[in-house]
Protein backbone atom coordinates (compact mmCIF):
# COMPACT_ATOMS: atom_id res chain seq x y z
CA UNK A 1 0.00 0.00 0.00
CA UNK A 2 1.63 3.19 -1.00
CA UNK A 3 0.67 6.56 1.18
CA UNK A 4 -0.44 9.61 -0.89
CA UNK A 5 -0.87 12.02 1.58
CA UNK A 6 0.59 15.49 0.05
CA UNK A 7 0.80 14.50 -3.63
CA UNK A 8 -0.98 16.69 -5.66
CA UNK A 9 -1.98 17.27 -8.88
CA UNK A 10 -1.48 20.87 -11.01
CA UNK A 11 -2.43 21.96 -13.85
CA UNK A 12 -0.64 24.87 -15.91
CA UNK A 13 -2.60 28.09 -14.96
CA UNK A 14 -2.21 26.48 -10.92
CA UNK A 15 -6.29 26.84 -11.49
CA UNK A 16 -6.43 23.34 -10.86
CA UNK A 17 -4.31 22.39 -7.79
CA UNK A 18 -5.37 19.47 -5.83
CA UNK A 19 -3.94 18.34 -2.97
CA UNK A 20 -4.31 14.25 -1.39
CA UNK A 21 -5.48 14.69 2.15
CA UNK A 22 -2.74 12.86 4.36
CA UNK A 23 -4.69 9.48 5.22
CA UNK A 24 -4.90 8.68 1.40
CA UNK A 25 -3.09 5.54 0.53
CA UNK A 26 -3.67 3.35 -2.52
CA UNK A 27 -3.45 -0.49 -2.86
CA UNK A 28 -1.49 -2.31 -5.96
CA UNK A 29 -3.46 -1.85 -8.78
CA UNK A 30 -5.87 0.37 -7.12
CA UNK A 31 -7.11 3.67 -8.09
CA UNK A 32 -7.18 7.72 -6.77
CA UNK A 33 -10.14 9.20 -8.68
CA UNK A 34 -10.43 13.32 -8.77
CA UNK A 35 -13.97 14.47 -8.86
CA UNK A 36 -15.37 18.42 -9.68
CA UNK A 37 -17.59 19.73 -7.42
CA UNK A 38 -19.74 17.20 -5.62
CA UNK A 39 -20.48 14.93 -8.57
CA UNK A 40 -20.22 11.12 -7.44
CA UNK A 41 -19.64 7.74 -8.83
CA UNK A 42 -21.88 5.16 -7.36
CA UNK A 43 -19.86 2.40 -9.63
CA UNK A 44 -16.33 3.74 -8.92
CA UNK A 45 -14.23 1.48 -7.07
CA UNK A 46 -11.98 3.92 -6.61
CA UNK A 47 -10.69 6.26 -3.75
CA UNK A 48 -12.59 9.99 -4.25
CA UNK A 49 -11.09 13.41 -4.15
CA UNK A 50 -13.31 16.60 -4.52
CA UNK A 51 -11.54 19.48 -6.43
CA UNK A 52 -13.03 23.07 -8.18
CA UNK A 53 -11.93 24.74 -11.16
CA UNK A 54 -12.10 22.85 -14.57
CA UNK A 55 -9.92 21.18 -17.05
CA UNK A 56 -10.19 23.11 -20.68
CA UNK A 57 -12.04 21.49 -23.63
CA UNK A 58 -9.20 22.73 -26.10
CA UNK A 59 -6.44 21.04 -23.66
CA UNK A 60 -4.31 21.25 -21.16
CA UNK A 61 -1.38 20.25 -19.19
CA UNK A 62 -1.44 18.70 -16.39
CA UNK A 63 1.47 17.26 -13.41
CA UNK A 64 0.96 14.76 -11.07
CA UNK A 65 3.75 15.10 -8.03
CA UNK A 66 4.96 13.52 -4.86
CA UNK A 67 5.14 15.22 -1.48
CA UNK A 68 8.56 16.61 -2.46
CA UNK A 69 7.27 18.16 -6.08
CA UNK A 70 9.15 15.70 -7.71
CA UNK A 71 7.34 14.99 -11.17
CA UNK A 72 5.60 11.33 -11.59
CA UNK A 73 4.16 12.06 -14.48
CA UNK A 74 3.13 14.95 -17.09
CA UNK A 75 0.90 15.24 -20.01
CA UNK A 76 1.55 18.31 -22.35
CA UNK A 77 -1.75 18.94 -23.97
CA UNK A 78 -2.36 22.41 -23.88
CA UNK A 79 -2.50 22.36 -27.18
CA UNK A 80 -4.95 20.28 -27.45
CA UNK A 81 -6.21 17.02 -25.97
CA UNK A 82 -5.32 13.66 -28.52
CA UNK A 83 -8.28 11.46 -27.91
CA UNK A 84 -11.86 11.79 -26.37
CA UNK A 85 -14.84 13.25 -27.64
CA UNK A 86 -16.76 15.81 -25.70
CA UNK A 87 -19.84 15.85 -27.78
CA UNK A 88 -20.29 12.06 -27.56
CA UNK A 89 -18.78 12.17 -24.02
CA UNK A 90 -16.43 9.51 -24.22
CA UNK A 91 -13.41 10.07 -22.30
CA UNK A 92 -9.40 10.47 -23.15
CA UNK A 93 -7.73 6.85 -21.67
CA UNK A 94 -4.22 5.65 -21.82
CA UNK A 95 -3.14 2.84 -23.80
CA UNK A 96 -1.74 -0.50 -21.78
CA UNK A 97 1.89 0.91 -23.13
CA UNK A 98 1.55 3.53 -20.46
CA UNK A 99 2.52 6.15 -23.37
CA UNK A 100 -0.03 6.91 -26.23
CA UNK A 101 -3.61 7.57 -25.51
CA UNK A 102 -7.10 6.43 -27.15
CA UNK A 103 -10.93 7.22 -26.62
CA UNK A 104 -13.09 5.08 -24.44
CA UNK A 105 -15.47 2.55 -26.02
CA UNK A 106 -18.10 3.31 -23.79
CA UNK A 107 -19.41 6.72 -22.94
CA UNK A 108 -18.31 8.31 -19.92
CA UNK A 109 -15.43 5.90 -19.54
CA UNK A 110 -14.37 3.98 -17.11
CA UNK A 111 -14.34 6.37 -13.79
CA UNK A 112 -12.39 4.77 -10.62
CA UNK A 113 -11.83 1.28 -13.18
CA UNK A 114 -9.48 -0.11 -15.91
CA UNK A 115 -9.58 1.70 -19.34
CA UNK A 116 -11.55 0.42 -21.98
CA UNK A 117 -9.32 -1.65 -24.48
CA UNK A 118 -8.00 0.79 -27.58
CA UNK A 119 -10.64 0.57 -30.60
CA UNK A 120 -7.87 -0.65 -32.41
CA UNK A 121 -6.71 -4.18 -30.26
CA UNK A 122 -10.84 -4.55 -30.67
CA UNK A 123 -11.83 -7.44 -31.79
CA UNK A 124 -15.58 -8.40 -32.87
CA UNK A 125 -17.35 -11.44 -33.95
CA UNK A 126 -19.49 -11.56 -37.12
CA UNK A 127 -21.49 -14.28 -37.57
CA UNK A 128 -23.28 -15.18 -40.56
CA UNK A 129 -26.25 -17.46 -40.50
CA UNK A 130 -27.27 -19.55 -43.58
CA UNK A 131 -30.61 -19.79 -44.36
CA UNK A 132 -32.74 -21.31 -47.05
CA UNK A 133 -31.92 -24.01 -49.03
CA UNK A 134 -28.00 -24.61 -51.10
CA UNK A 135 -26.02 -22.64 -48.84
CA UNK A 136 -22.82 -23.50 -49.31
CA UNK A 137 -20.64 -20.95 -47.36
CA UNK A 138 -19.46 -17.34 -47.18
CA UNK A 139 -16.22 -16.09 -48.27
CA UNK A 140 -14.89 -12.87 -46.88
CA UNK A 141 -12.07 -10.02 -47.81
CA UNK A 142 -9.98 -9.96 -45.92
CA UNK A 143 -10.23 -13.50 -44.66
CA UNK A 144 -11.39 -14.62 -41.81
CA UNK A 145 -14.77 -16.35 -42.14
CA UNK A 146 -14.68 -20.02 -41.18
CA UNK A 147 -17.98 -22.29 -41.93
CA UNK A 148 -18.11 -25.36 -40.08
CA UNK A 149 -21.31 -26.57 -40.29
CA UNK A 150 -23.36 -25.31 -43.24
CA UNK A 151 -25.99 -23.30 -41.12
CA UNK A 152 -23.45 -20.51 -39.60
CA UNK A 153 -20.13 -18.94 -40.78
CA UNK A 154 -18.27 -16.58 -38.24
CA UNK A 155 -14.89 -15.13 -37.89
CA UNK A 156 -13.58 -12.57 -35.66
CA UNK A 157 -12.35 -8.98 -37.43
CA UNK A 158 -10.44 -5.58 -35.93
CA UNK A 159 -12.61 -2.92 -35.02
CA UNK A 160 -12.84 0.05 -38.27
CA UNK A 161 -11.85 -3.09 -40.65
CA UNK A 162 -13.84 -2.39 -43.98
CA UNK A 163 -15.18 -6.13 -44.84
CA UNK A 164 -16.51 -7.91 -47.70
CA UNK A 165 -18.54 -10.97 -47.94
CA UNK A 166 -19.95 -12.67 -50.92
CA UNK A 167 -22.28 -15.70 -50.87
CA UNK A 168 -21.28 -18.91 -52.30
CA UNK A 169 -23.89 -21.15 -52.87
CA UNK A 170 -23.82 -24.83 -53.51
CA UNK A 171 -24.19 -26.64 -56.86
CA UNK A 172 -26.99 -25.99 -58.79
CA UNK A 173 -28.52 -23.39 -55.93
CA UNK A 174 -28.68 -19.49 -56.12
CA UNK A 175 -28.42 -16.29 -53.79
CA UNK A 176 -31.14 -14.76 -52.78
CA UNK A 177 -30.62 -11.75 -51.12
CA UNK A 178 -28.85 -10.83 -47.35
CA UNK A 179 -30.66 -9.66 -44.18
CA UNK A 180 -29.95 -8.29 -40.69
CA UNK A 181 -27.06 -5.98 -41.17
CA UNK A 182 -26.38 -5.80 -44.67
CA UNK A 183 -29.26 -6.02 -47.33
CA UNK A 184 -29.44 -6.72 -51.28
CA UNK A 185 -28.09 -9.41 -53.86
CA UNK A 186 -24.64 -8.27 -54.42
CA UNK A 187 -21.71 -8.67 -51.76
CA UNK A 188 -22.04 -7.43 -48.61
CA UNK A 189 -19.57 -4.96 -47.54
CA UNK A 190 -19.37 -3.19 -44.25
CA UNK A 191 -17.30 -1.80 -41.32
CA UNK A 192 -16.99 -3.92 -37.94
CA UNK A 193 -17.85 -1.56 -35.13
CA UNK A 194 -19.07 -4.60 -33.07
CA UNK A 195 -20.53 -7.97 -32.66
CA UNK A 196 -22.48 -8.20 -36.26
CA UNK A 197 -25.34 -10.89 -37.09
CA UNK A 198 -26.17 -11.37 -40.93
CA UNK A 199 -28.17 -13.92 -42.69
CA UNK A 200 -27.54 -14.99 -46.67
CA UNK A 201 -30.66 -16.74 -48.05
CA UNK A 202 -30.24 -18.85 -50.68
CA UNK A 203 -32.43 -21.42 -52.68
CA UNK A 204 -32.63 -23.44 -55.27
CA UNK A 205 -33.90 -22.53 -58.86
CA UNK A 206 -37.32 -24.59 -60.21
CA UNK A 207 -37.82 -25.73 -63.39
CA UNK A 208 -40.14 -24.15 -66.45
CA UNK A 209 -42.54 -26.47 -68.33
CA UNK A 210 -40.48 -26.79 -71.24
CA UNK A 211 -37.51 -28.52 -68.56
CA UNK A 212 -40.38 -30.56 -67.76
CA UNK A 213 -41.07 -32.09 -70.76
CA UNK A 214 -37.19 -32.45 -71.76
CA UNK A 215 -35.84 -33.59 -68.44
CA UNK A 216 -35.39 -37.04 -67.20
CA UNK A 217 -36.98 -37.80 -63.53
CA UNK A 218 -33.97 -38.09 -62.01
CA UNK A 219 -32.92 -34.55 -62.41
CA UNK A 220 -36.34 -32.94 -61.62
CA UNK A 221 -35.70 -31.33 -58.25
CA UNK A 222 -39.66 -30.81 -58.14
CA UNK A 223 -42.67 -30.44 -59.97
CA UNK A 224 -44.80 -26.75 -59.75
CA UNK A 225 -48.26 -26.36 -59.13
CA UNK A 226 -49.59 -24.00 -62.06
CA UNK A 227 -52.09 -20.81 -61.23
CA UNK A 228 -55.68 -21.45 -62.44
CA UNK A 229 -58.74 -19.27 -62.81
CA UNK A 230 -60.90 -22.04 -61.04
CA UNK A 231 -61.18 -23.01 -57.27
CA UNK A 232 -59.49 -26.31 -57.91
CA UNK A 233 -55.53 -26.00 -58.92
CA UNK A 234 -54.81 -28.19 -61.90
CA UNK A 235 -51.48 -30.11 -61.46
CA UNK A 236 -49.99 -29.06 -65.01
CA UNK A 237 -47.00 -26.19 -64.48
CA UNK A 238 -46.70 -23.17 -66.61
CA UNK A 239 -43.03 -21.61 -65.87
CA UNK A 240 -44.46 -18.26 -64.29
CA UNK A 241 -43.84 -16.74 -60.83
CA UNK A 242 -47.35 -17.36 -59.77
CA UNK A 243 -45.71 -21.17 -59.61
CA UNK A 244 -43.29 -20.59 -57.28
CA UNK A 245 -45.22 -18.96 -54.19
CA UNK A 246 -46.11 -22.07 -52.11
CA UNK A 247 -48.12 -22.36 -48.94
CA UNK A 248 -45.23 -24.02 -46.38
CA UNK A 249 -46.79 -24.64 -43.18
CA UNK A 250 -50.06 -24.68 -41.14
CA UNK A 251 -50.81 -24.66 -37.80
CA UNK A 252 -54.38 -25.14 -36.56
CA UNK A 253 -53.95 -24.90 -33.16
CA UNK A 254 -51.49 -24.07 -30.39
CA UNK A 255 -51.69 -23.61 -26.83
CA UNK A 256 -54.67 -21.48 -27.38
CA UNK A 257 -57.73 -23.30 -30.45
CA UNK A 258 -56.96 -19.78 -31.80
CA UNK A 259 -53.15 -20.18 -32.34
CA UNK A 260 -53.84 -20.93 -36.37
CA UNK A 261 -51.14 -19.96 -38.91
CA UNK A 262 -50.24 -20.39 -42.36
CA UNK A 263 -46.62 -19.81 -43.44
CA UNK A 264 -45.98 -18.88 -47.37
CA UNK A 265 -42.76 -19.50 -49.08
CA UNK A 266 -41.23 -17.99 -52.52
CA UNK A 267 -39.50 -20.47 -53.86
CA UNK A 268 -38.36 -18.20 -57.04
CA UNK A 269 -35.15 -16.16 -57.73
CA UNK A 270 -37.39 -12.72 -57.77
CA UNK A 271 -39.02 -10.75 -55.53
CA UNK A 272 -42.74 -11.48 -55.55
CA UNK A 273 -45.47 -8.57 -55.62
CA UNK A 274 -47.92 -10.27 -53.15
CA UNK A 275 -50.52 -6.60 -52.79
CA UNK A 276 -53.86 -7.78 -53.48
CA UNK A 277 -53.32 -11.64 -52.99
CA UNK A 278 -56.23 -13.21 -51.26
CA UNK A 279 -55.59 -15.91 -48.54
CA UNK A 280 -59.16 -18.09 -48.53
CA UNK A 281 -60.41 -20.98 -46.51
CA UNK A 282 -62.97 -23.74 -46.76
CA UNK A 283 -64.60 -24.87 -43.79
CA UNK A 284 -65.20 -28.31 -43.39
CA UNK A 285 -68.78 -28.03 -44.91
CA UNK A 286 -67.00 -26.20 -47.89
CA UNK A 287 -68.42 -22.06 -47.01
CA UNK A 288 -65.53 -19.95 -48.06
CA UNK A 289 -64.28 -17.38 -45.91
CA UNK A 290 -61.17 -14.86 -46.67
CA UNK A 291 -58.77 -14.93 -44.04
CA UNK A 292 -56.57 -11.76 -45.32
CA UNK A 293 -56.08 -9.41 -48.81
CA UNK A 294 -52.53 -8.75 -48.70
CA UNK A 295 -52.08 -4.85 -48.61
CA UNK A 296 -50.33 -3.19 -51.73
CA UNK A 297 -47.01 -3.01 -51.68
CA UNK A 298 -46.62 -5.97 -50.15
CA UNK A 299 -43.16 -7.68 -51.63
CA UNK A 300 -41.54 -11.39 -50.46
CA UNK A 301 -38.31 -11.60 -51.24
CA UNK A 302 -36.58 -14.60 -53.22
CA UNK A 303 -36.37 -17.45 -50.40
CA UNK A 304 -38.41 -16.07 -48.04
CA UNK A 305 -41.10 -16.50 -46.20
CA UNK A 306 -44.90 -14.29 -45.26
CA UNK A 307 -47.09 -15.15 -42.22
CA UNK A 308 -50.70 -15.13 -41.65
CA UNK A 309 -51.61 -15.52 -38.10
CA UNK A 310 -55.01 -14.85 -36.11
CA UNK A 311 -54.72 -12.01 -33.85
CA UNK A 312 -56.81 -12.92 -30.47
CA UNK A 313 -54.54 -13.01 -27.36
CA UNK A 314 -51.72 -10.99 -29.43
CA UNK A 315 -50.93 -14.89 -30.83
CA UNK A 316 -49.58 -12.81 -34.55
CA UNK A 317 -47.46 -10.30 -33.04
CA UNK A 318 -46.01 -12.77 -30.90
CA UNK A 319 -44.69 -14.49 -34.17
CA UNK A 320 -43.96 -11.52 -35.83
CA UNK A 321 -46.37 -12.21 -38.73
CA UNK A 322 -46.85 -10.01 -41.81
CA UNK A 323 -50.54 -9.95 -42.16
CA UNK A 324 -53.19 -10.77 -39.69
CA UNK A 325 -57.32 -11.02 -39.00
CA UNK A 326 -59.38 -12.30 -36.48
CA UNK A 327 -60.54 -15.46 -38.78
CA UNK A 328 -59.58 -18.90 -37.32
CA UNK A 329 -58.70 -22.35 -39.25
CA UNK A 330 -59.99 -25.92 -37.98
CA UNK A 331 -59.82 -29.42 -38.31
CA UNK A 332 -61.15 -30.60 -41.73
CA UNK A 333 -60.69 -27.17 -43.82
CA UNK A 334 -58.32 -26.24 -46.50
CA UNK A 335 -56.94 -23.24 -47.57
CA UNK A 336 -56.09 -21.14 -51.16
CA UNK A 337 -54.01 -18.42 -52.36
CA UNK A 338 -54.96 -16.51 -55.19
CA UNK A 339 -52.85 -13.58 -56.87
CA UNK A 340 -54.15 -10.09 -57.50
CA UNK A 341 -56.21 -11.64 -60.45
CA UNK A 342 -57.75 -14.48 -59.09
CA UNK A 343 -55.55 -17.18 -59.98
CA UNK A 344 -54.80 -19.91 -57.43
CA UNK A 345 -51.00 -20.45 -56.79
CA UNK A 346 -51.20 -23.35 -53.96
CA UNK A 347 -53.90 -25.06 -51.87
CA UNK A 348 -53.85 -27.36 -49.15
CA UNK A 349 -56.73 -29.08 -47.72
CA UNK A 350 -56.74 -31.87 -44.75
CA UNK A 351 -59.22 -34.57 -43.29
CA UNK A 352 -62.33 -34.78 -44.72
CA UNK A 353 -64.20 -31.86 -45.27
CA UNK A 354 -66.25 -31.17 -48.10
CA UNK A 355 -65.51 -29.16 -51.38
CA UNK A 356 -61.91 -27.95 -50.25
CA UNK A 357 -59.61 -26.15 -52.15
CA UNK A 358 -57.44 -29.02 -53.06
CA UNK A 359 -54.16 -30.41 -54.69
CA UNK A 360 -54.47 -34.08 -55.42
CA UNK A 361 -55.44 -36.09 -52.29
CA UNK A 362 -56.12 -34.02 -48.48
CA UNK A 363 -53.63 -34.38 -46.37
CA UNK A 364 -55.20 -37.40 -44.50
CA UNK A 365 -55.06 -36.57 -40.68
CA UNK A 366 -55.94 -33.24 -39.20
CA UNK A 367 -52.89 -31.22 -36.92
CA UNK A 368 -53.45 -31.44 -33.55
CA UNK A 369 -52.85 -28.68 -30.71
CA UNK A 370 -48.93 -27.75 -30.99
CA UNK A 371 -48.40 -29.39 -34.35
CA UNK A 372 -47.71 -28.02 -37.99
CA UNK A 373 -48.50 -29.48 -40.71
CA UNK A 374 -45.27 -28.62 -42.95
CA UNK A 375 -43.91 -29.43 -47.23
CA UNK A 376 -41.85 -31.69 -47.43
CA UNK A 377 -38.03 -30.72 -48.29
CA UNK A 378 -36.04 -32.84 -50.81
CA UNK A 379 -32.24 -33.68 -50.25
CA UNK A 380 -30.98 -31.33 -52.43
CA UNK A 381 -32.50 -28.76 -50.11
CA UNK A 382 -35.63 -27.51 -52.22
CA UNK A 383 -39.58 -27.56 -51.61
CA UNK A 384 -41.49 -30.72 -52.52
CA UNK A 385 -44.77 -29.91 -54.82
CA UNK A 386 -45.80 -32.86 -56.89
CA UNK A 387 -49.43 -31.33 -56.68
CA UNK A 388 -50.56 -33.72 -53.86
CA UNK A 389 -51.25 -32.63 -50.60
CA UNK A 390 -51.25 -36.43 -49.11
CA UNK A 391 -47.63 -36.47 -50.40
CA UNK A 392 -46.27 -33.03 -50.45
CA UNK A 393 -46.47 -32.52 -46.62
CA UNK A 394 -45.91 -34.11 -43.70
CA UNK A 395 -46.90 -34.01 -39.99
CA UNK A 396 -44.38 -32.47 -37.20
Amino acid sequence: MVPLGGWSLVDASQKIRIRVPDAIRMDRGGFLLFVRGSTTFPYAHASEIPYGGALKNSGDDLAFMDASCGVLDYIPFGGGWPAGDNDAKRTMERDADGVSWHTSVGIGGTPGGENSVSLENMRYEVTIHLAGSGGASVASDPEGIACNDGVRCAGSFPAGMNLKLRAVPASGALFGQWSGACSGTGSCALTVAGITDITANFHYPYISSSDVENASSSSIQTIIPVGTSSSTPSSSPTGTLLEHILIAAVQIAGERSSNDFVKIYNSSGDAADLGGWKLKKRSSTGAEYSLRTFPEGTSLAPGAYFTWANSADGFAASLGADASSTETISSNNSVALFDSGGMVADALAWGSGEGQFVEGNPFPENPGAGQVLRRVFSDSGGPVDTADNASDFTLQ
